[in-house]
């Protein structure tokens, strides 16, 4: 399974402001570093949970020896969730050139991927687009989630100006080796 972003997030989910405001930090000579940070913390935590945040189109690709055993429906487990839209389906053959597959080939059905016809024997696997995401601005983002990411921010800064860190325990209890 790879997994590829096509179209990044339109906004991050905690601003600049947002950050400065948690942070108490007043003035705009750090914003470089905090938008770094912002967007590191993002990364890591879309990463280590397999969620979206804010709505971001993907690109994933299923070898079919994965699933060409199994009886219909088959049931493929997308690469980020909340998945909340199918893009494009494309059968990818042997000689690795893709193809538009056949209408409701896969349908999404309760955030996965849901084969429902047999593939050809020609057919080396499946290319799927798709949209993940709790919506398209940070106001759709859990406040869960944000405060999470600015947890990670404060911890990183504290660490950068020589205080001792926590590990990450404040702002993920389950990744302590996890850093920004």
């Amino acid at each position: 399974m790879a997994l590829e972003t096509l179209v990044a997030p339109a906004a991050e989910p905690v601003s600049l402001a947002e950050a400065r405001a948690f942070l108490r930090i007043g003035t705009d000579g750090d914003d470089g570093v905090l938008t770094s940070l912002l967007i590191a913390a993002r990364e890591a935590f879309e990463a280590r949970t397999g969620r979206a945040l804010v709505t971001t189109t993907f690109r994933q690709r299923f070898m079919a020896a994965r699933f060409a055993h199994l009886d219909l429906p088959c049931t493929l487990v997308p690469g980020r969730i909340p998945t909340i839209n199918l893009v494009a389906v494309r059968l990818i053959a042997k000689d690795g050139s893709e193809t538009a597959a056949p209408a409701n080939l896969v349908r999404l059905i309760d955030g996965r991927f849901v084969i429902t016809a047999p593939l050809s024997a020609q057919v080396l696997g499946l290319s799927i687009d798709f949209q993940a995401g709790h919506g398209a601005t940070a106001a759709n983002v859990p406040y869960a989630f944000k405060t999470s990411l600015l947890e990670a921010v404060a911890d990183a800064l504290k660490r950068r100006d020589g205080g001792a860190s926590d590990g990450g325990l404040s702002w993920d209890p389950v990744a302590r080796e996890i850093k920004l």
